[in-house]
């Protein structure tokens, strides 16, 4: 049928009949096609939220590490600052003969905490300190 055979139409609810079939033919079609453009969307943020999830978790277990550091540099700070404030037990240092002097003063000390602090027995061997 053409347009001019619709709009000729003897009954004249035919013409309002067919045009309402074409725009709900219209809008199912457009919905169909919404539906696939919101499938698409869904799998996108589907694959952006489970790499958004990963990076939290790498992130969390980032920081678990950075607080462990913190916690081993803090202590490592107390002993230090510990130490710092003591005087040491035996401060006369007796330069061998044949070889040179061995470090006196603060260089000595500093030698000592860290060979202490590198054979884990940090607590153990530092100097008594005046206040105790």
């Amino acid at each position: 049928m053409t347009v001019v055979g619709i709009l000729a139409a003897p009954d004249p609810m035919i013409l309002p009949t067919r045009l309402t079939a074409i725009f709900t033919g219209v809008l199912a079609v457009s919905t169909i096609v919404t539906a696939a453009f919101a499938a698409l969307a869904f799998r996108k943020q589907a694959g952006e939220l489970g790499s958004l999830q990963k990076q939290a978790k790498d992130s969390a277990e980032q920081l678990q590490l950075q607080r462990a550091q913190m916690a081993a540099q803090q202590a490592l700070n107390g002993e230090q600052t510990r130490y710092l404030r003591c005087k040491p037990r035996n401060a006369s240092h007796r330069p061998r003969s044949g070889g040179p002097a061995p470090p006196t003063g603060a260089a000595a000390d500093d030698n000592r905490v860290a060979a202490a602090i590198q054979r884990g027995s940090v607590g153990r061997e530092l100097p008594v300190c005046l206040g105790e």
